[in-house]
């Protein structure tokens, strides 16, 4: 699972409006620009340019939105298997070791 910072930068490039990702992740907007300036002051980027109240992504934090997306997708894809073999059926099995992760079972 991604990084709350991440996670909140993923949703700002996707929708440039704080108002409505703050909506979208029930924190305030002064929560999300907070989030915003710890990301680009711990990878010593800017993300995003600040034109007229406005949220533009730079170069930077174009790659950055782009590694995010596929990050997101495998965890879509891992978590949610069971929609790409809709002839199969699973069931899960948790692992009894002290770092418990998910296996599927093919049956």
């Amino acid at each position: 699972m991604l990084d709350h910072k991440y996670k909140v930068f993923y949703h700002l490039a996707q929708t440039p409006n704080t108002t409505k990702v703050a909506e979208e992740l029930l924190l305030s907007q002064p929560a999300i620009s907070k989030n915003i300036k710890e990301l680009e002051k711990e990878l010593g980027i800017t993300l995003f340019n600040r034109i007229e109240g406005r949220m533009q992504l730079t170069e930077a934090g174009q790659y950055l939105y782009s590694e995010i997306e596929i990050l997101v997708r495998k965890e879509h894809f891992t978590l949610e298997p069971v929609p790409l073999y809709p002839n199969m059926s699973f069931r899960r099995r948790w692992s009894d070791s002290k770092m418990p992760h998910r296996k599927w079972l093919f049956l």
